[in-house]
């Protein structure tokens, strides 16, 4: 008498929390990762590093991906000072994405309605990334609680949580070793399989 809640279990990273957690970059590292294209909105990521930039937050932004609006993001990113803080690399093969995630403190998920699932959530979160997500990617009300393993915030809110991760890294690896254990105890195909 039970229903399959979801049935979707991307690959995890198989390192562990210790590990993840002591690989972190020195240097506050964010992360976004998806296609350039509207609705998955990379220019809240770039707002985000303006106002890091404002504050004199020392950090990176890694942009990973292709699309329509690369070159605007682009753009925005020469016309907003911020070449130094944010990388655009491209596309990049599953295992280099893993390895970027593995490297950093923050997982944007910008993503409106449209997104499905959104499988970086899962990804990002087994390798004990926090995720500043809205409530509209499929994923997000499953796998969040705000404040305990990821952030839930409003679209205007997305810049203020990440300048409150900046200001405690402490508070920030404890929401991605949360995050972790929620992908590695709960959220995953062996798990799912036994239930």
């Amino acid at each position: 008498e039970k229903a399959l809640k979801w049935g979707y279990f991307p690959e995890i990273s198989l390192k562990s929390q210790d590990e993840l957690i002591k690989n972190k970059n020195q240097k506050l590292t964010i992360l976004w990762t998806g296609r350039f294209i509207d609705w998955k909105h990379p220019e809240i990521a770039v707002e985000i590093a303006s106002y890091l930039k404002e504050k004199n937050v020392d950090f990176q932004l890694n942009m990973i991906g292709n699309g329509e609006m690369i070159e605007v993001i682009g753009a925005m990113v020469k016309q907003r000072d911020l070449t130094e803080y944010i990388n655009i690399l491209g596309s990049m093969s599953p295992e280099d994405v893993k390895l970027e995630m593995e490297q950093a403190h923050i997982f944007l998920m910008t993503s409106d309605r449209q997104e499905g699932w959104g499988a970086v959530v899962n990804e990002a979160m087994s390798c004990a990334c926090t995720v500043i997500a809205t409530k509209y990617p499929g994923s997000i009300p499953y796998l969040i609680e705000n404040g305990v393993n990821g952030m839930v915030v409003e679209e205007k809110d997305f810049s203020e949580a990440a300048y409150k991760l900046s200001q405690d890294l402490s508070l920030c690896n404890q929401l991605g070793c949360n995050a972790y254990h929620t992908i590695h105890d709960k959220w995953n195909y062996e798990v799912a399989a036994k239930r």
